[in-house]
């Protein structure tokens, strides 16, 4: 082989367009033959562009790209030749948002109303065209009208007349939030310091009137009642005339009336005195237990200290049901020996 260039080989490469010739000689008969090539060349590669804007990733040529940039890729094109492809691509990113809230009663958020408390959701399109999650986080309270008889709150665990309440504890709500109570009535209102209220000196049939406002402006109604039912005490006709300390089951002791029966609540205070008006016995809550010894220090009575035969004066202070001191009983008691 012999090439126009100077090539000896079957094939050659060229990259510049021309003539080309070759002699192929046959050397066993001599025989040779020249073939001409007129070579022109043409450039088929072909490029291709594309804008795109996608939310979060896009997926070209099965890459995922989550990045905003300029991006090509090569492959052959329908003549064989290479085909460029370059992609602009910008990537806007999805957003969320969180909000909470507290309300009353109701809360209104995109068109719904709401409620009862909860996590609630809700999809739109943001500022670049992607998708916004919006999440609510939201607390309903209510408003209540309650009313509460407080009659056993009235007095401690002594069984004396208490001089104040929580009114947190009577309204269902009150526990869980902050607010303010108030009243209409300048009375009432001026009983109240935060949350505690004065109930010294609160008539029985009288109703107070609450109002508690929350944080959120949910305003709560709040009665409460005072149903305590004052149950009648002993009068001068109940108490001992006499006491005979001879254990014979009839007029042992000094009695002044019923301590766990119709009385209920009843207390007793009761003053002994001797005959010079020294005080030999007291007891501030009486539980018809004198039978005729001195007790003047309030302790537990000792045989050593049994009383003389004779008449002795007593008084009586009795605290009724309902907390209230009562006109003092007074009057002598016959103290018998035998």
């Amino acid at each position: 082989y012999l090439w126009n260039t100077g090539a000896t080989t079957a094939t050659i490469d060229v990259t510049i367009a021309g003539d080309y010739t070759v002699t192929v000689t046959d050397n066993d008969n001599g025989c040779s033959e020249t073939t001409s090539l007129n070579l022109i060349s043409t450039d088929n590669s072909t490029t291709t562009s594309e804008d795109i804007t996608a939310c979060d990733s896009y997926t070209w040529n099965e890459v995922i790209y989550t990045e905003s940039g300029v991006y090509t890729f090569d492959s052959e094109n329908e003549l064989g030749c290479t085909n460029t492809a370059t992609l602009n691509l910008t990537i806007n990113n999805s957003t969320v948002t969180s909000e909470d809230i507290t309300a009353c009663n109701s809360y209104t958020w995109n068109e719904v109303i709401y409620t009862e408390s909860g996590v609630y959701t809700f999809d739109s399109e943001n500022e670049v065209g992607c998708t916004n999650i919006a999440t609510l986080n939201l607390t309903v309270t209510y408003s209540k009208i309650e009313s509460a008889f407080i009659c056993d709150d009235l007095y401690g665990n002594n069984g004396e007349f208490v001089q104040s309440v929580d009114l947190n504890n009577y309204l269902s709500i009150a526990s869980n939030i902050e607010g303010v109570w108030d009243s209409e009535d300048v009375n009432t209102q001026s009983r109240i310091s935060g949350s505690t209220f004065n109930v010294i000196g609160w008539e029985i049939g009288v109703v107070f009137e609450f109002t508690f406002t929350s944080s959120e402006g949910c305003v709560s109604e709040l009665s409460l009642k005072n149903d305590c039912i004052v149950l009648p005490c002993s009068t001068a006709d109940d108490i001992s005339k006499v006491v005979t300390v001879n254990n014979d089951g009839v007029n042992d002791t000094f009695i002044v009336g019923s301590i766990t029966g119709d009385d209920g609540g009843c207390k007793y205070i009761v003053k002994i005195f001797n005959r010079w008006g020294k005080i030999i016995f007291e007891s501030n809550d009486y539980q018809n237990n004198w039978g005729g010894y001195s007790n003047n220090s309030g302790l537990t009575m000792g045989s050593n200290n049994k009383l003389p035969a004779g008449t002795y004066y007593y008084i009586v202070s009795v605290i009724d049901s309902g907390g209230d001191l009562l006109q003092p009983i007074t009057g002598y008691i016959y103290l018998g020996t035998n």
